[in-house]
């Protein structure tokens, strides 16, 4: 003791004071101010820490809390709102992920007016949120929240997260991505029906031509004997006859061998068309086989597509995104509608 003081910087056994971390003075601007940016993420941080476990509207007081810096970079305003009403401000700025149950709200709120400033019930459904007041140093909000908030919780380092929840615009970026493949698969399915008719009508056109020439090679050989049987009838030369009548029938032989000959090489065409025809048939064959197969892809196009339609018409019944099993449930019944649909005009075409 000096002058009967005490030194100012020590304390009663002598030692000197601990001097302030400089985390915490990082954390700090000038004049020893604490960054209010900062001093929202700690406060919150130390909000949550404050809620109680196992309560109703617990999880969503604590996802509000950890929205506010968000909602605070924004540039949100201070607003009274009803309880749907702020969420719905909050999810439409795309700091809460969705709406939560109309049951939780008022309790969800209620736990967080109790741990933080930030928000102050003004009657039994109406609440405040002082976020644009934070952004004056010398409000009295700011001043609850440094009043609250320990040194501790705003020395700590920022939160590396970088994840956010998903918005109100993906989910409808999402309804619009499954509106257009379902435009697409429908479109898809339009143009292989047509190119099927396509198919068949070729095929049935060249199934015609094949039985008009097979037709035409039936009469020409017909004409052929009949031409042949009126010469042997005009010799008059039966087959037993031993005289010779060389000299009698030469020039009509070499008529007669001439038409042996063109016979013999209309024989030959009509192996030929006959290979055409059986090389015809197996392509029919591939013809019809190949619409058998985009018969069934069509099927196939056709059930994706009523169950894109099913999953399409539940999402936009619903104002949130669905469980997964009641998807599933859906496209099950939209693929079952659509083979029964095909079914049925399997067993009309019989």
């Amino acid at each position: 003791m000096e002058n009967g003081k005490e030194p100012r910087d020590r304390n009663e056994f002598g030692a000197a004071r601990p001097r302030r971390s400089m985390r915490a003075e990082d954390r700090r601007g000038r004049g020893g101010e604490v960054d209010l940016e900062a001093l929202l993420a700690a406060h919150c941080r130390q909000a949550v820490t404050l809620l109680p476990r196992g309560v109703l509207g617990v999880a969503t007081a604590i996802e509000f809390l950890e929205a506010m810096p968000a909602g605070y970079r924004l540039g949100l305003p201070d607003v009274t709102y009803s309880g749907p009403k702020l969420f719905a401000l909050l999810v439409a700025h795309g700091v809460l992920a969705a709406m939560p149950s109309p049951r939780v709200v008022p309790a969800a709120l209620g736990l967080v007016a109790g741990v933080s400033p930030l928000l102050e019930p003004r009657s039994a459904r109406q609440w405040s949120l002082w976020l644009g007041q934070l952004r004056e140093p010398a409000s009295a909000v700011a001043a609850a929240l440094r009043k609250r908030t320990p040194t501790s919780q705003i020395s700590l380092a920022p939160s590396t997260t970088t994840a956010r929840p998903l918005r109100a615009a993906a989910l409808r970026a999402d309804r619009d991505h499954l509106a257009s493949e379902l435009a697409r698969a429908t479109e898809a399915l339009m143009r292989a029906r047509e190119q099927a008719e396509d198919e068949s009508a070729r095929a049935a056109a060249l199934q015609h031509r094949l039985e008009e020439k097979s037709a035409a090679a039936a009469l020409r050989k017909d004409s052929r004997e009949k031409m042949l049987a009126s010469i042997r009838e005009t010799l008059n030369i039966p087959a037993d006859d031993p005289r010779e009548f060389a000299e009698v029938v030469v020039g009509v032989m070499v008529s007669l061998r001439e038409q042996t000959a063109r016979a013999d090489k209309a024989q030959q065409g009509l192996h030929r068309l006959l290979a055409d025809l059986a090389a015809a048939d197996l392509q029919l064959a591939a013809l019809r086989e190949k619409k058998r197969e985009m018969e069934a892809q069509l099927d196939g196009y056709e059930i994706e597509l009523a169950v894109a339609h099913a999953e399409l018409g539940l999402r936009r019944s619903k104002m949130f995104r669905p469980e997964a099993a009641e998807v599933n449930e859906y496209r099950t019944a939209g693929a079952e509608d659509a083979r029964r649909a095909q079914q049925r005009r399997r067993s009309e075409g019989k």
